[in-house]
């Protein structure tokens, strides 16, 4: 076999069907089973888990497209094919992903924060950015990124066949023009009056 250089995404999907001898060299990472004796705390972190498992995508260009401005059935339709097909992702892509995964977990709110706690499933492939709660200056400022917004979503519906949108955006804080201790009153404030929904 020639070493083959790849242009785009569609043409390294193509050689690996054309080339079926080779999958077998990659295992495909196994979608984690998700029961709901368990506690959801464990479930968050095998999710975190298997979404690593997939790795980032270094390439230009995602393998999946995904449009924000989709319905969530359509967005988890997405997501069962990058569970199928098991390429890299990029952060939108895990953010849909840990979406699609955490459908059947009605008791839990999805959202990016909550509580004076921040983090989320999917947002980041670094480990100190992802699966745990965030102290967001000093994460970022680790990985030479500076935060300037939040922006902060209603919770995604946990109806799979829902022609919703996914509101990614109800309301923005930019840091740059207030202190930290003001930013995160008003993330709580937002946190609280989505209770209430």
């Amino acid at each position: 076999m020639q070493n083959a250089i790849f242009s785009n995404p569609t043409e390294i999907i193509q050689f690996l069907q054309n080339n079926p001898d080779l999958i077998g060299l990659f295992p495909i990472p196994r979608e984690p089973n998700l029961s709901l004796d368990l506690p959801i705390l464990s479930h968050i972190h095998s999710i975190q888990e298997y979404i690593q498992t997939l790795s980032y995508n270094y390439l230009g260009e995602p393998f999946f497209v995904v449009k924000k401005s989709s319905s969530v059935r359509n967005l988890l339709k997405l997501a069962q094919k990058m569970v199928q097909q098991a390429l890299p992702i990029k952060c939108l892509e895990a953010t849909i992903l840990g979406i699609y995964l955490t459908m059947k977990f009605d008791d839990l709110l999805r959202m990016s924060c909550l509580g004076g706690k921040w983090g989320a499933i999917g947002l980041s492939k670094k480990s100190d950015l992802m699966n745990k709660s965030l102290t967001y200056t000093t994460c970022y400022e680790k990985n030479n990124h500076t935060l300037l917004k939040i922006k902060l979503g209603l919770p995604v519906t946990h109806n799979p066949a829902s022609n919703e949108k996914i509101v990614w955006k109800k309301s923005s804080i930019r840091l740059q023009d207030t202190l930290w201790d003001i930013s995160s009153k008003e993330i709580d404030a937002h946190s609280r009056s989505l209770r209430s929904l």
